[in-house]
């Protein structure tokens, strides 16, 4: 039993960085931000392409 929590501990950690840009998509969706987001997003890399 303490091997299968180890896992899911392990597996918490590892997924993390996934659900936190996954609960942030969702806050711009809901608040009706992600075309922006995602405008601002290429307007960067466009801005560092050029430098």
């Amino acid at each position: 039993m303490l091997t299968l929590i180890m896992t899911l501990m392990i597996l918490s950690k590892k997924i993390k960085p996934l659900t936190e840009l996954t609960d942030a998509l969702y806050n711009l969706r809901q608040n009706g931000e992600t075309r922006n987001a995602l405008a601002q997003i290429k307007a960067d890399q466009e801005w560092y392409e050029k430098k």
